[in-house]
């Protein structure tokens, strides 16, 4: 998945502002390639863990993958990290969605969608604007308030990510 907001068609996905299946897929690929990447693979592995094998070599790769994760995979982070990681993504996402829908509820952008589309059509632009620049609505036709909070979230991007592999990060000791 590409996050550079390149598609197949002239309008984004302008065109599908009325297909929830279809933002709600795109949406939820944008987040698992970008900063919803690190929960997910901490995700698959704990699952994996719960399924292994008592005592097999499975189980204890995977033990020592969930304790010493920044030693196995750069973007796999112990669990307190990954658990902030979440509520931070969680966090920005819903605030963007609540800003929208509250300016621009009946803006020319959303007049013509149904509430459960312009929820949508929030939820996409939302998780969008942080990371791959589609857009299901016309974002000149937005108020400024909504313009200039999602120019803040493009800026805020990848930051979370970006904070917890800082704070996550494996000091080298000397031998």
């Amino acid at each position: 998945f590409q996050n550079n907001g390149l598609v197949m068609t002239p309008s984004s996905v302008m065109n599908f502002a009325r297909s929830p299946i279809l933002l709600n897929t795109i949406a939820s690929l944008i987040i698992l390639g970008n900063t919803g990447l690190p929960i997910m693979v901490r995700f698959i592995a704990s699952v994996l863990r719960r399924h292994a094998v008592p005592k097999s070599d499975n189980e204890r790769v995977l033990d020592f993958l969930l304790e010493h994760p920044r030693r196995c995979f750069t973007h796999m982070f112990p669990a307190v990290h990954t658990l902030w990681l979440l509520l931070v993504v969680l966090t920005l996402n819903l605030t963007t969605i609540a800003v929208l829908l509250w300016q621009d509820a009946e803006s020319e952008a959303m007049k013509e969608l149904s509430p459960p589309d312009r929820f949508f059509n929030a939820l996409f632009q939302a998780v969008s604007a942080r990371t791959c620049g589609l857009n299901s609505i016309n974002i000149a036709q937005l108020s400024q308030g909504s313009t200039f909070f999602l120019c803040v979230m493009m800026y805020l991007a990848t930051t979370p990510t970006v904070v917890t592999m800082r704070f996550s990060q494996i000091s080298a000791t000397p031998g």
